[in-house]
Protein backbone atom coordinates (compact mmCIF):
# COMPACT_ATOMS: atom_id res chain seq x y z
CA UNK A 1 0.00 0.00 0.00
CA UNK A 2 1.35 3.28 -1.25
CA UNK A 3 2.02 6.15 1.58
CA UNK A 4 2.94 10.05 1.02
CA UNK A 5 6.02 11.21 3.17
CA UNK A 6 6.56 14.73 3.49
CA UNK A 7 9.85 15.93 4.85
CA UNK A 8 11.03 18.90 6.42
CA UNK A 9 14.78 20.42 6.78
CA UNK A 10 15.36 22.18 9.85
CA UNK A 11 17.83 22.47 12.86
CA UNK A 12 18.29 20.38 15.99
CA UNK A 13 16.87 22.48 18.26
CA UNK A 14 14.02 23.22 15.81
CA UNK A 15 13.59 19.05 15.07
CA UNK A 16 10.94 18.32 17.67
CA UNK A 17 8.99 21.52 17.43
CA UNK A 18 8.64 20.79 13.57
CA UNK A 19 7.85 16.74 14.51
CA UNK A 20 4.86 18.18 16.13
CA UNK A 21 3.99 20.05 13.51
CA UNK A 22 3.71 17.41 11.09
CA UNK A 23 2.38 15.09 13.68
CA UNK A 24 -0.51 16.94 13.66
CA UNK A 25 -0.75 17.59 10.15
CA UNK A 26 -0.79 14.27 9.13
CA UNK A 27 -2.59 12.61 12.22
CA UNK A 28 0.02 9.89 11.45
CA UNK A 29 3.26 8.95 12.83
CA UNK A 30 6.91 10.98 12.48
CA UNK A 31 10.30 10.79 12.36
CA UNK A 32 13.66 12.42 12.52
CA UNK A 33 16.95 11.94 11.96
CA UNK A 34 19.68 13.83 12.58
CA UNK A 35 23.81 13.38 12.48
CA UNK A 36 24.12 15.44 15.66
CA UNK A 37 22.35 12.18 17.51
CA UNK A 38 25.29 10.19 16.76
CA UNK A 39 27.24 13.09 17.98
CA UNK A 40 26.30 13.82 21.09
CA UNK A 41 25.27 9.95 22.05
CA UNK A 42 28.51 9.67 23.32
CA UNK A 43 29.79 6.64 21.04
CA UNK A 44 33.89 6.13 21.43
CA UNK A 45 33.83 6.33 17.66
CA UNK A 46 31.66 7.28 14.82
CA UNK A 47 32.86 6.44 11.50
CA UNK A 48 32.95 9.37 8.92
CA UNK A 49 31.11 7.71 6.18
CA UNK A 50 28.28 7.17 8.33
CA UNK A 51 28.25 10.64 9.43
CA UNK A 52 28.90 12.24 5.68
CA UNK A 53 25.33 9.90 4.82
CA UNK A 54 23.48 12.37 6.85
CA UNK A 55 22.22 15.58 5.87
CA UNK A 56 23.63 18.58 7.09
CA UNK A 57 20.38 19.88 8.63
CA UNK A 58 17.90 17.41 10.67
CA UNK A 59 15.52 15.72 8.27
CA UNK A 60 11.59 15.70 10.04
CA UNK A 61 9.13 12.93 8.27
CA UNK A 62 5.56 12.57 8.49
CA UNK A 63 3.73 9.92 6.38
CA UNK A 64 0.12 9.85 5.25
CA UNK A 65 -2.21 9.18 2.68
CA UNK A 66 -1.45 10.24 -0.80
CA UNK A 67 -4.48 11.63 -1.20
CA UNK A 68 -4.21 14.04 1.74
CA UNK A 69 -0.91 16.00 0.34
CA UNK A 70 -3.21 19.46 -0.41
CA UNK A 71 -4.61 19.54 3.02
CA UNK A 72 -1.15 18.29 4.82
CA UNK A 73 1.17 21.19 2.47
CA UNK A 74 -1.41 23.96 3.41
CA UNK A 75 -1.19 22.87 7.23
CA UNK A 76 2.06 22.63 7.44
CA UNK A 77 3.33 25.53 5.62
CA UNK A 78 0.78 27.61 8.19
CA UNK A 79 2.07 26.33 11.15
CA UNK A 80 6.05 26.36 10.15
CA UNK A 81 4.86 30.07 9.53
CA UNK A 82 3.69 30.75 12.77
CA UNK A 83 6.52 28.70 14.25
CA UNK A 84 8.82 31.31 13.20
CA UNK A 85 7.17 33.64 14.73
CA UNK A 86 8.67 32.28 18.68
CA UNK A 87 11.35 30.23 17.43
CA UNK A 88 13.44 32.05 14.39
CA UNK A 89 16.64 29.48 14.49
CA UNK A 90 14.53 27.10 12.18
CA UNK A 91 16.89 26.34 9.75
CA UNK A 92 16.35 26.31 6.13
CA UNK A 93 12.39 24.78 6.55
CA UNK A 94 12.59 23.02 2.91
CA UNK A 95 9.86 20.99 2.21
CA UNK A 96 9.63 17.80 -0.18
CA UNK A 97 7.13 15.40 -0.82
CA UNK A 98 8.06 11.52 -1.97
CA UNK A 99 5.82 7.88 -1.96
CA UNK A 100 6.53 4.65 -0.86
CA UNK A 101 5.53 1.10 -0.03
CA UNK A 102 4.41 1.17 3.39
CA UNK A 103 5.95 -1.86 4.73
CA UNK A 104 9.44 -0.21 4.00
CA UNK A 105 8.45 2.82 5.59
CA UNK A 106 7.56 0.79 8.88
CA UNK A 107 10.62 -0.91 9.14
CA UNK A 108 11.99 2.44 8.79
CA UNK A 109 10.40 4.41 11.19
CA UNK A 110 10.94 1.38 13.93
CA UNK A 111 14.60 2.10 14.11
CA UNK A 112 14.15 5.68 15.21
CA UNK A 113 12.50 4.37 18.22
CA UNK A 114 14.44 4.05 21.32
CA UNK A 115 12.98 3.56 25.17
CA UNK A 116 12.05 6.45 27.64
CA UNK A 117 13.79 5.47 31.01
CA UNK A 118 12.78 7.40 33.91
CA UNK A 119 13.06 7.09 37.63
CA UNK A 120 9.77 5.16 38.34
CA UNK A 121 9.20 3.66 34.98
CA UNK A 122 10.26 2.69 31.27
CA UNK A 123 8.57 3.65 28.33
CA UNK A 124 9.08 0.48 25.35
CA UNK A 125 7.99 0.04 22.37
CA UNK A 126 6.71 -3.16 21.93
CA UNK A 127 8.87 -4.73 19.22
CA UNK A 128 12.29 -3.79 21.61
CA UNK A 129 13.26 -5.59 24.96
CA UNK A 130 14.28 -4.09 28.30
CA UNK A 131 15.71 -5.61 30.82
CA UNK A 132 15.31 -2.90 33.41
CA UNK A 133 13.78 -3.58 36.51
CA UNK A 134 11.43 -0.79 37.13
CA UNK A 135 8.00 -0.96 35.57
CA UNK A 136 7.81 -1.44 32.16
CA UNK A 137 4.81 0.21 29.46
CA UNK A 138 5.37 -1.35 26.68
CA UNK A 139 3.50 0.98 23.62
CA UNK A 140 2.69 -0.10 20.16
CA UNK A 141 2.18 3.01 18.46
CA UNK A 142 3.14 6.72 18.87
CA UNK A 143 5.09 9.47 18.53
CA UNK A 144 6.43 9.58 21.81
CA UNK A 145 9.66 8.13 21.64
CA UNK A 146 11.01 10.19 18.60
CA UNK A 147 14.33 9.54 18.36
CA UNK A 148 15.54 9.51 22.17
CA UNK A 149 12.24 10.79 23.55
CA UNK A 150 10.24 13.84 22.87
CA UNK A 151 10.75 16.36 25.45
CA UNK A 152 7.32 17.24 25.78
CA UNK A 153 6.02 13.63 26.56
CA UNK A 154 9.33 13.22 29.13
CA UNK A 155 8.77 16.22 30.74
CA UNK A 156 5.42 15.38 31.24
CA UNK A 157 5.99 12.00 32.53
CA UNK A 158 8.91 13.55 35.11
CA UNK A 159 6.18 15.99 36.44
CA UNK A 160 3.82 13.38 37.61
CA UNK A 161 6.36 11.84 39.54
CA UNK A 162 6.53 14.42 41.33
CA UNK A 163 2.90 14.04 42.27
CA UNK A 164 1.46 11.44 44.87
CA UNK A 165 -0.53 9.42 42.51
CA UNK A 166 -1.39 6.67 45.33
CA UNK A 167 -5.13 5.22 44.98
CA UNK A 168 -5.88 9.03 42.63
CA UNK A 169 -7.82 9.20 39.06
CA UNK A 170 -5.39 10.51 36.56
CA UNK A 171 -7.29 12.17 33.66
CA UNK A 172 -5.28 12.30 30.33
CA UNK A 173 -7.17 15.10 28.34
CA UNK A 174 -5.37 14.84 24.53
CA UNK A 175 -4.35 11.10 25.43
CA UNK A 176 -2.80 9.81 22.02
CA UNK A 177 -1.33 6.75 22.63
CA UNK A 178 -2.67 6.78 26.42
CA UNK A 179 0.93 7.45 27.42
CA UNK A 180 0.31 9.40 30.24
CA UNK A 181 -2.52 8.14 31.85
CA UNK A 182 -0.97 4.90 31.43
CA UNK A 183 2.04 5.29 32.67
CA UNK A 184 0.24 6.51 36.02
CA UNK A 185 -1.64 3.63 36.43
CA UNK A 186 2.07 1.76 36.88
CA UNK A 187 3.47 4.53 39.08
CA UNK A 188 0.67 4.20 41.72
CA UNK A 189 -2.56 5.77 39.95
CA UNK A 190 -6.03 3.75 40.83
CA UNK A 191 -8.02 4.86 37.70
CA UNK A 192 -6.98 6.30 34.32
CA UNK A 193 -9.78 8.18 31.95
CA UNK A 194 -8.30 8.60 28.50
CA UNK A 195 -10.05 11.09 26.31
CA UNK A 196 -9.36 12.44 23.04
CA UNK A 197 -11.55 14.13 20.01
CA UNK A 198 -9.50 11.80 17.55
CA UNK A 199 -11.06 8.29 17.72
CA UNK A 200 -8.25 6.96 16.39
CA UNK A 201 -5.96 8.01 19.18
CA UNK A 202 -8.62 6.74 21.64
CA UNK A 203 -8.47 3.11 20.22
CA UNK A 204 -4.76 3.21 19.93
CA UNK A 205 -4.59 3.82 24.00
CA UNK A 206 -7.58 0.90 24.38
CA UNK A 207 -5.15 -1.25 22.36
CA UNK A 208 -2.14 -0.13 24.83
CA UNK A 209 -3.96 -0.81 27.66
CA UNK A 210 -4.63 -3.75 27.15
CA UNK A 211 -1.30 -4.75 25.63
CA UNK A 212 -0.09 -3.87 29.71
CA UNK A 213 -2.64 -5.35 31.08
CA UNK A 214 -4.55 -2.06 32.45
CA UNK A 215 -7.63 -2.08 30.72
CA UNK A 216 -10.19 -2.84 33.65
CA UNK A 217 -8.17 0.35 35.30
CA UNK A 218 -9.36 2.73 32.57
CA UNK A 219 -12.26 5.02 31.01
CA UNK A 220 -12.04 5.71 27.33
CA UNK A 221 -13.59 8.71 26.11
CA UNK A 222 -13.74 9.98 22.25
CA UNK A 223 -14.95 13.43 22.70
CA UNK A 224 -14.84 17.07 23.35
CA UNK A 225 -11.78 16.76 25.61
CA UNK A 226 -12.86 18.21 28.86
CA UNK A 227 -16.83 18.32 28.26
CA UNK A 228 -17.17 14.81 28.33
CA UNK A 229 -15.21 13.53 31.36
CA UNK A 230 -17.43 13.13 33.74
CA UNK A 231 -14.90 12.33 36.62
CA UNK A 232 -12.23 14.53 38.57
CA UNK A 233 -8.79 13.72 39.39
CA UNK A 234 -5.12 14.42 38.89
CA UNK A 235 -5.07 16.19 34.89
CA UNK A 236 -2.15 15.53 32.14
CA UNK A 237 -2.74 17.81 29.25
CA UNK A 238 0.49 17.48 26.90
CA UNK A 239 -1.00 19.35 24.14
CA UNK A 240 -0.29 23.28 22.76
CA UNK A 241 -0.04 26.17 24.21
CA UNK A 242 -3.21 27.52 21.94
CA UNK A 243 -5.68 24.62 22.99
CA UNK A 244 -4.68 24.98 26.95
CA UNK A 245 -5.29 28.05 26.27
CA UNK A 246 -8.75 27.22 24.85
CA UNK A 247 -9.27 24.20 28.30
CA UNK A 248 -7.91 26.38 31.10
CA UNK A 249 -11.61 27.63 32.06
CA UNK A 250 -12.84 24.25 31.85
CA UNK A 251 -10.26 22.28 33.50
CA UNK A 252 -11.67 23.22 36.73
CA UNK A 253 -14.36 20.86 35.86
CA UNK A 254 -11.90 17.86 36.06
CA UNK A 255 -9.67 19.16 38.60
CA UNK A 256 -9.75 18.09 42.01
CA UNK A 257 -10.30 21.13 44.21
CA UNK A 258 -6.46 22.40 44.82
CA UNK A 259 -5.37 19.01 42.70
CA UNK A 260 -2.40 19.01 40.29
CA UNK A 261 -2.29 19.82 36.61
CA UNK A 262 0.87 18.63 34.44
CA UNK A 263 0.86 20.95 31.51
CA UNK A 264 3.17 20.03 28.03
CA UNK A 265 3.43 20.86 24.86
CA UNK A 266 4.56 24.35 25.21
CA UNK A 267 6.91 26.23 23.50
CA UNK A 268 9.13 28.16 25.45
CA UNK A 269 9.06 31.14 24.09
CA UNK A 270 4.99 30.99 25.34
CA UNK A 271 5.38 29.35 28.63
CA UNK A 272 4.76 32.61 30.76
CA UNK A 273 1.58 33.88 28.47
CA UNK A 274 0.01 30.55 29.18
CA UNK A 275 0.54 30.87 33.11
CA UNK A 276 -0.12 34.00 33.44
CA UNK A 277 -3.67 32.48 31.77
CA UNK A 278 -4.00 29.90 34.22
CA UNK A 279 -3.25 32.15 37.00
CA UNK A 280 -6.39 34.11 35.99
CA UNK A 281 -8.19 31.05 36.10
CA UNK A 282 -7.28 30.63 39.80
CA UNK A 283 -4.26 28.00 38.91
CA UNK A 284 -1.23 28.13 40.74
CA UNK A 285 2.52 27.24 39.23
CA UNK A 286 4.26 24.72 41.66
CA UNK A 287 6.76 23.98 39.55
CA UNK A 288 8.38 24.79 35.71
CA UNK A 289 10.45 22.77 33.55
CA UNK A 290 12.23 23.67 30.00
CA UNK A 291 13.98 20.88 28.00
CA UNK A 292 15.07 22.41 24.50
CA UNK A 293 12.33 24.60 23.17
CA UNK A 294 9.89 23.22 25.20
CA UNK A 295 8.31 23.82 28.27
CA UNK A 296 6.51 22.47 30.86
CA UNK A 297 4.63 23.25 34.05
CA UNK A 298 3.35 21.42 37.42
CA UNK A 299 0.09 23.32 38.74
CA UNK A 300 -2.36 23.44 41.87
CA UNK A 301 -6.02 23.67 40.81
CA UNK A 302 -8.45 26.25 43.00
CA UNK A 303 -9.84 25.29 45.76
CA UNK A 304 -13.27 26.33 43.97
CA UNK A 305 -13.51 27.65 40.44
CA UNK A 306 -13.60 31.17 39.94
Amino acid sequence: MEYGEICVMTTTAASEAVAEILYEATGESVSITDRNDLLVGGWDYVEEGLLESYPDEAAVRGFFPPQNKERVEKETEKRLAELKKYFPDCGSLKISFSCGDDGEWLENWRKNFKPIELDGLVVCPVWLESDSKKPILKLNSGVAFGTGSHETTAMCLKLLQKVNLKGKTVVDVGCGSGILGLSALLLGAKRAVLVDFDAQAVAAARENAALNGLESSCVFLNGNLCDDVKERGVVAANLTADILARLAPSLTRVTLPAGEVVLSGILRGRLDETLRLFAANGFETKETMTEGEWSAALLVAPEKPL
